[in-house]
């Protein structure tokens, strides 16, 4: 029996709806397929649910009109750490001087709340990657690959 590999657009969106739930106030995600290819060294570049919950918390920065970031959205300040805090994140002590507060970990017990959606997202994003990194003999790459 084969099974076909979760769309990771999909599971996208299935995990920022199960934060919605925790957070009404989070906004939708217009377009869950623009975190794939995004890289933001402020805000870390591989794409987990931890860095779905920093992006979350962005979302209810935003929502609440509250302005989390300057330096070109670089520097995370104060307001940003306090929502992390409301989502079950940590932080050092101290910024990092030109990101500021942008490096935030999931807390054991946010970690057990989101378990199995935690796993939904790492099966997405595993098969993602054998998807887009297999190469074979009918694999097209496209001009920007050769």
């Amino acid at each position: 029996m084969s099974t076909t590999p979760p769309v990771l657009a999909a599971e996208l969106a299935v995990a920022w709806a199960d934060i919605q739930r925790h957070h009404p106030e989070l906004p939708d995600l217009a377009a869950p397929e623009s975190l794939i290819g995004e890289s933001s060294s402020a805000c870390g570049t591989e794409l987990s649910f931890e860095r779905l919950l920093h992006e979350a918390v962005h979302g209810i920065a935003a929502a609440r009109g509250i302005r989390d970031t300057s330096r070109a959205g670089r520097y995370h300040n104060r307001r940003f750490l306090a929502i992390a805090d409301e989502m079950g994140l940590d932080h050092a002590e101290e910024p990092h001087p030109s990101s500021g507060f942008s490096l935030v970990v999931m807390r054991p017990d946010t970690r057990k709340r989101y378990r199995g959606t935690i796993d939904r997202l790492q099966r997405a994003l595993k098969a993602h990657t054998v998807a887009t990194t297999a190469d074979t003999a009918r694999s097209f790459r496209g001009p920007a690959a050769r």
